[in-house]
Parts: C-alpha cells; sequence; structure tokens
C-alpha cells in the first residue's frame, strides 16, 4: 500500500507527512522536481534534518545543480525505493507538488529516448523565426498538442515538437495501477494559500535566498534546469542589474501563485484523488489510517 500526499506549494504537505509517518511506521519519498537538487535549499523550502523528526527521507539532495533529471528518471529511481521500504513492512509515503512525478510512479508510463540533436535543431528554429511560426509548426504536426499550449510558451512548444520527433510517449494507461493505493491532495482556501505563499517568500528572502542563489550561480548556469525553477530564475535580471531586489521579490511571489493555479489545475483533474482540509491535519491522518486498517494493511504505531 503506498500513502500519496499531494497538494499546492505551501499547502502544509511536508509537515502532515512527517505526522503521518510517525503514526503509520511510514517513510517518506519526496515528490519535489527541486528538492532532488544539492544546495537548492531555501528556495525550494526543502525539509531540514530538525523538520524530518527523525523519519527516513527519500529523493532529496540526489542530483547535482548543472545535471538535468527526467520524469523517467525519477521512476526508474523511487520504483525500488518503495519496493524496499514495502519489504521492510513500513508505509511508504509519497509527498509533493509536482503531479507528473506522482502520475509515473502510480501509473505505467513508457518514455522515448530524448536525442539532444532534435533538441539542439528547434532551440536553433526558435531563434530565427516568430513563436508564431513556431506554434504553427506543431499545430501542423498534432493539433492536439498545440490547442495544449500558447504560443509564447516557446518552451514547450519547443519540448512538444521534440517529443514528437524522438517518437517518446509521455501517455500512460490509468487503469493499469503500479501499487494499490491513497490518494490524498491537501487543499485550502484560495486567497489564504496565496497569503502563505508570500509569507514563505519574505520568509526564504530573510533566510538568505538572495546569499543561495549567489553561490549557486557562480558554478551553475542559468539556462540548468535547476536554475530555471522559481524562486531562482527571477534573480538573473537582479544580478544583471536589471531589476531590483522589490521587484525580484514580487516576481518570484507572482510566479509562485501562477504555480500554485497549474498545480490546483492538475489535482483536480485526478479523478481517484480524496480532497481533505490542509487545516484539519489529525482528520487526515484519522482517515489513513481508518483507511489501512480497513485494507488489511499492518500497522506498527510508535
Amino acid at each position: 500500500m503506498l500513502i500519496v500526499i499531494g497538494g499546492p506549494t505551501a499547502v502544509g504537505k511536508t509537515d502532515l507527512a512527517v505526522k503521518l509517518a510517525k503514526r503509520i511506521n511510514g517513510e517518506i519519498i519526496s515528490a519535489d522536481s527541486m528538492q532532488i537538487y544539492r544546495g537548492f535549499d531555501i528556495g525550494t523550502a526543502k525539509v531540514t534534518n530538525e523538520e524530518m523528526q527523525g523519519v527516513k527521507h527519500y529523493m532529496i539532495d540526489c542530483v547535482d545543480g548543472n545535471q538535468s533529471f527526467t520524469v523517467s528518471n525519477y521512476k526508474d529511481s523511487v520504483k525500488p525505493i518503495i519496493d524496499d521500504i514495502l519489504s521492510r513492512g513500513k508505509v511508504p509515503i509519497l509527498v509533493g507538488g509536482t503531479g507528473l512525478y506522482i502520475d509515473a510512479v502510480l501509473h505505467p508510463y513508457q518514455f522515448g529516448a530524448f536525442s539532444p540533436k532534435i533538441r539542439e535543431k528547434y532551440n536553433k528554429l526558435a531563434s530565427e523565426i516568430s513563436p508564431e511560426s513556431l506554434h504553427k509548426l506543431l499545430q501542423d504536426k498534432s493539433p492536439e498538442l498545440a490547442n495544449k499550449i500558447h504560443p509564447n510558451n516557446v518552451k514547450r512548444v519547443i519540448r512538444a515538437l521534440e517529443i514528437l520527433e524522438s517518437g517518446a510517449d509521455y501517455t500512460s494507461d490509468k487503469s493499469i495501477n503500479e501499487y494499490e493505493y491513497l490518494y490524498i491532495v491537501l487543499s485550502m482556501e484560495r486567497e489564504k494559500l496565496y497569503k502563505k505563499v508570500d509569507a514563505r517568500v519574505d520568509n526564504m528572502i530573510s533566510n538568505g535566498l538572495m546569499q543561495e542563489v549567489d553561490r549557486l550561480r557562480a558554478n551553475i548556469s542559468w539556462e540548468s534546469q535547476a536554475m530555471q525553477a522559481i524562486g531562482y530564475k527571477e534573480w538573473q535580471d537582479y544580478f544583471d542589474k536589471k531589476a531590483t531586489l522589490g521587484e525580484t521579490i514580487d516576481k518570484i511571489k507572482l510566479n509562485s501563485r501562477h504555480y500554485v493555479k497549474k498545480q490546483l489545475t492538475w489535482f483536480r483533474a485526478k479523478k481517484e484523488a480524496v480532497w481533505m482540509d490542509a487545516d484539519d491535519s489529525e482528520a487526515v491522518i484519522k482517515f489513513v489510517e481508518d483507511y489501512l486498517k480497513n485494507t488489511n494493511t499492518n500497522l506498527v504505531n510508535h
């Protein structure tokens, strides 16, 4: 049995997951596409050793910032971890806001190989023609994909073209599950959540986010996958003296709120998910405990 705790940024997934793990003899696997990177701590709100409270965590600090890390890499890394946790009679708890990571673990995705030459070709083409022309090329190849991507989102258009040409398949058969699982999504009133997001960003600034980014940029390119994440990419203009500190902070907050909206849209599409109030952690934990008991899953309480 696998327990999944999903939800948007700042909703309280980490704290609840630790409480839950201590109650059900669980171990936590991060489903966060940024917490995998070493050194990217403050801007990702990475769980600290103190916050872990002795609960074993996986998929944190396992990739260097200059490395790329795909959904396929994540799936391949996580499956043996889940199997190991289950073999020791513990409960794996998959926790995070990267919905595609969660989906890849729950369902048998098929991934094709990507060619650097194909990516280079479309990056070069994007620098030579307008976004509208590039999007028209995608429209000709796959109207269905093109209709899902705005012409100005050049990065996603390139990605879609790359997928089509390389033969990669990002579809999955939702009728087949890799594991028996309970999927919970934590929710919160929207305005309250936005205020928590803004407060989290202010806290990151106070804790030294600017200094963290300054240290990272000395060895990691702004074009890297890691530095393109929210909380990091916004600093490029600041260090290039094109934006003030206040403008940079405001941009991080705005992009974070936009990301929350995207996350909520993603999770709403998960028909199997049970939505629960993030502010009532005890109710969530009790729900999981009852579910495990009803499915005859062995629980070892501490």
